[in-house]
């Protein structure tokens, strides 16, 4: 196989994890705008705070896109290039739920603490 066909196959999982960051990031942003709206009421800061979570998680799903590794050698065939592309999908969803969980449980420690200070 030639060199571009593996170029081409990493360009095109690049851009449909991309495009799945993205559609999650889209999925959230309704939630996260009215989570750190609740949690500060200052515009500018629940603004900044959406922003920043967004730019982490697209960071989170980019990370795991980048991580292509794809066996270019003599034995290379059709059959190692969809098993190199599932695992560069594979890596970039890994790295995306990671990065969700790690703000989900961030978001409920905040929330929890949120509720705590207005109780008392």
């Amino acid at each position: 196989m030639e060199n571009s066909t593996f170029f081409l196959a990493y360009i095109l999982i690049l851009v449909a994890s991309v495009v799945i960051t993205l559609v999650v990031i889209n999925f959230l942003r309704p939630g996260i705008k009215k989570f750190f709206g609740f949690l500060s009421p200052d515009e500018d800061v629940s603004g900044f705070l959406t922003r920043l979570t967004i730019t982490v998680v697209l960071l989170g799903g980019l990370s795991g896109a980048l991580a292509g590794h794809y066996n270019t050698g003599e034995n290379a065939n059709w059959l190692t290039l969809i098993w190199d592309s599932a695992g560069q999908i594979r890596e970039s969803l890994q790295q995306l739920f990671i990065t969700l969980i790690i703000l989900a449980i961030t978001f409920s420690l905040l929330l929890m603490l949120a509720k705590r200070i207005s109780r008392e």
